[in-house]
């Protein structure tokens, strides 16, 4: 009974991605993490007007009727089985027998992200303030979200199956490096597969946890590259960025810096049409704002609701208020301050050598391509400086989480440091895999 509704899930988000690639004029590649991510956002967002249930029947409904009518007029099949689709297929089946019968072992899945999974799954609905055992009440639900999706309509509840869910959404977040070298599909399937071996085993437990640290880079590189790809149209480029950037804050709260990073991509690409003698008409530039608000419209409608489902949630750990933030920095004194930063930056020679690696690995193809074109080549050396920027600032907001977000001893501990510099580090690879096949193509 799960493969018939795994194959009737296939078949509505063949349906969905069908729609996509139809009215957005968007590759298979693009068009499928598209409408995952897209699905994942709606069911959140849904599940903020208490019809999760409903969102999530009435998504597989349409997709049904999508993939019934493209089948009914004999679209051709030959768009949507290419490289990238048969690598993803791949990695589904090498995942589906990764996770079968796996069980969560993580302490922070039994503190909150498979707890507030199953929370969902149990109440078709997102959590309140009966249930007491959620002490992190002011993180989104995305991730949580997107498991309810796949987990009701697949018909299974295990923890195998939820960390296949929130699994196959990383995967497909790396098919638009597929769009970045289409005559190359040798190389991109190598890297491509490099980059999700590097996903999900660079860390020992990261097929046993529903931790988001490697799912929110990835949802915001594939905005980015879909973005890029789309960049001689600032209109089009931001409506594809607009599901990733809001999912990237869904997915955690603190991925409201990679939506702002997203944001100001949409800018650059707006300013280098207009250098380029194609300026943005004023509709361009709205649909652009509109995109850089949607997450903070996003972020304020969540804080309401918290506030008005929970008793105190804005006191919560990690809640990402001003008031708990200023309170948590003022709990620690002057001595603990100047701890706290010097363990950080005497842990920092180590947290910075991968991304040093990745931008000198980007720094050797923005060379290798000058020297071939005989000029310099501006695109990979604005993608380096980009690069390096985020970095840096990704780096000194870990100091800033420590010193505002995090607790006197678990700041002291430089508490899952590792893990949380793993976010820069997936990003960072997923970005210099995408500057490697610019550079062959």
């Amino acid at each position: 009974m799960i493969a018939v509704r795994l194959l009737l899930l296939a078949l509505s988000l063949y349906g969905l991605s069908r729609l996509a690639m139809r009215r957005l004029t968007l590759p298979v590649e693009g068009a499928l993490p598209l409408t995952m991510v897209s699905a994942a956002t709606l069911v959140t967002l849904a599940g903020m007007l208490n019809l999760l249930r409903e969102a999530v029947w009435l998504l597989w409904g349409a997709g049904l009727m999508l993939a019934a009518r493209s089948l009914w007029r004999r679209e051709s099949l030959r768009a949507v089985l290419t490289p990238g689709t048969c690598f993803f297929a791949a990695g589904a089946v090498g995942l589906a027998l990764l996770t079968n019968g796996a069980r969560v072992v993580q302490y922070d899945d039994f503190s909150h992200w498979a707890l507030i999974a199953r929370t969902i799954l149990l109440r078709d609905a997102l959590p309140t303030f009966r249930d007491t055992a959620l002490s992190f009440l002011n993180y989104p639900p995305g991730s949580a979200c997107w498991i309810y999706f796949f987990c009701r309509l697949c018909g299974s509840e295990g923890e195998g199956m939820m960390l296949f869910a929130q699994s196959l959404m990383m995967l497909a977040c790396l098919l638009p490096l597929f769009l970045v070298a289409r005559r190359h599909p040798v190389w991109t399937v190598l890297l491509a597969a490099a980059v999700a071996a590097y996903a999900f085993l660079s860390q020992e437990s990261q097929l046993l946890t529903l931790y988001v640290d490697q799912l929110m880079p990835l949802v915001a590189a594939a905005g980015m590259l879909l973005a890029l790809t789309s960049a001689r149209d600032s209109r089009r480029a931001a409506l594809l960025a607009l599901p990733f950037s809001v999912y990237a804050y869904l997915v955690k709260n603190s991925g409201i810096l990679f939506a702002l990073l997203i944001s100001l991509l949409l800018a650059g690409i707006a300013l280098w049409n207009r250098r380029q003698g194609r300026p943005p008409a004023r509709r361009d530039w709205r649909c652009i704002a509109g995109v850089c608000l949607a997450p903070v419209a996003v972020l304020y409608v969540w804080n309401r609701h918290t506030t008005m489902v929970f008793e105190n949630a804005s006191a919560t750990k990690h809640a990402m208020r001003p008031g708990q933030l200023l309170s948590t920095f003022a709990e620690k004194t002057a001595a603990e301050i100047s701890d706290i930063c010097a363990a950080y930056l005497s842990a920092l020679g180590g947290a910075a050598v991968l991304p040093l690696a990745c931008l000198a690995l980007m720094g050797l193809c923005v060379l290798a391509v000058s020297l071939r074109r005989r000029s310099l080549y501006r695109p990979g050396l604005r993608a380096l400086c980009g690069a390096a920027v985020v970095s840096a600032v990704y780096l000194a907001g870990l100091l800033m989480m420590y010193l505002f977000s995090m607790p006197t001893g678990e700041a002291m501990a430089l508490a899952s440091l590792e893990r949380y510099a793993a976010t820069l580090y997936l990003w960072l690879v997923v970005m210099t895999a995408a500057m490697v096949l610019l550079s062959v193509s």
